[in-house]
């Protein structure tokens, strides 16, 4: 299961219900794999699917610095965790950067997978 989470305090680019599709279209090829979406708690999410291991992606250090209190936090709540550390060529892709690039008008698809390239090129009004 992927999860999509809602955070308010956020802006995202794309509305939830289409970062959901485009996520599951990314995934189309591996069939055991479903996406959701959720607002709250991770740890209630989690628990709502049975789910007992989040598996969190890092770019760096600086990722885990930060992740690792909010592991601990899960792990006594009863959800483990695992970090994945990305592959070189993309430990620099970030939501900022995707922005940036985004303001700028250069072409997303060397840092994001095509179909969120084409989402993102949509005018604003036209992505959710």
């Amino acid at each position: 299961m992927v999860g999509v989470g809602c955070n308010p305090a956020k802006r995202p680019l794309l509305e939830p219900a289409r970062r959901v599709a485009l996520l599951a279209r990314c995934c189309a090829d591996l069939p055991t794999v479903r996406v959701i979406a959720y607002s709250g708690s991770t740890v209630a999410a989690a628990r709502e699917h049975a789910a007992t291991l989040l598996v969190r992606g890092l770019r760096h250090g600086r990722d885990a610095d930060h992740e690792y209190p909010t592991a601990e936090c899960n792990l006594r709540a009863g959800l483990d965790s695992i970090a994945l550390f990305a592959r070189p060529e993309h430990a620099f892709v970030s939501a900022s950067l995707v922005r940036e690039l985004l303001a700028a008008g250069r072409d997303l698809e060397p840092y994001v997978p095509p179909a969120v390239a084409a989402a993102l090129a949509a005018p604003p009004d036209a992505r959710a």
